[in-house]
This record gives structure tokens, sequence and C-alpha cells, in this order.
């Protein structure tokens, strides 16, 4: 990871632990063009005891991709909503919007478990992983 907290080359090792609600940390983000489709990846570390102790998901969201690294997204967007969930506040421009803002804040997310692919075909059991699918809040609120 360099110094802006981007993750180079292969995002994430897949992982497979039971869907649910745990409290992670972010660990980096990635802004990038999968499938045709601008998509900010946002890497969360599970902090919480327990088997999925230590393992890391990617949380997915779509956005206009600007010139590189930049991106923006809309105001009512699924990372608007969860930048609000977190903060409080709307951001002050959402074409800027500091993704190492996260760095330090325990959130707790909720983990799926990934059965389909992109052309929404049955993965095999041995194919399956755990994707964070949103943010439930965070754990200490009150803290800036």
């Amino acid at each position: 990871m360099n110094g802006r907290s981007k993750v180079r080359g292969r995002f994430c090792d897949l992982v497979n632990i039971a869907p649910g609600v745990y409290e992670a940390t972010y660990v980096g983000h990635s802004v990038r063009k999968l499938f045709g489709t601008g998509k900010l990846g946002i890497l969360f570390r599970i902090i919480q005891p327990g088997e999925a102790f230590e393992k890391t998901v990617p949380l997915w969201y779509p956005v206009r991709l600007l010139q590189k690294p930049h991106f923006s997204c809309g105001r009512h967007s699924k990372l608007a909503r969860d930048w609000r969930l977190l903060f409080r506040r709307g951001a002050d421009r959402w074409d800027r919007l500091p993704v190492t803002a996260l760095k330090g804040i325990i959130v707790r997310v909720r983990v799926k478990t990934v059965t389909r692919d992109y052309q929404q075909q049955p993965l095999d059991l041995v194919n399956q992983y755990s994707a964070a699918e949103c943010i439930v809040g965070r754990v200490n609120p009150d803290s800036p």
C-alpha cells in the first residue's frame, strides 16, 4: 500500500466467512473499471474476535470515473448514504470524497456470501466468497 492508501494490483484475497454483521476497520481503497462501470472498492479488516478475525472483505460502490484516480458519486447514491451514516453529515463536494477519512474508525459491516457470478449464474460452493454488503453503522458514533 502506498501513501495514498490505494491498494495496487490484486485488490484482495477471496475469503469465505459466515454471513453476519462484523466490526471492521478500513485497510485501503481502489478505484477501478469493472464490467464496464466505475467502482470504488473499500477493503475492511474484521477486528471482531472469532473465526473471521483479521480476514479482509471488500465493499464495492458504483461511482463515476473522473481523471485517475478521482471519482464522483451522486448525493443519493449508496456511497453518499453510507458516508452520511458514518459522519452524520454530507460531503462538501461529492467529487472529492476523502476515503482515507475512514482510517481509525470502527464500523459495523454486513457480510454476505456471493453465490452468483456477474452473469447471475450460480457459483459452485468452492467458488463462493464473502463480500461486505453495506455499512450498518459506527461502533462509537460520538467520536470525531
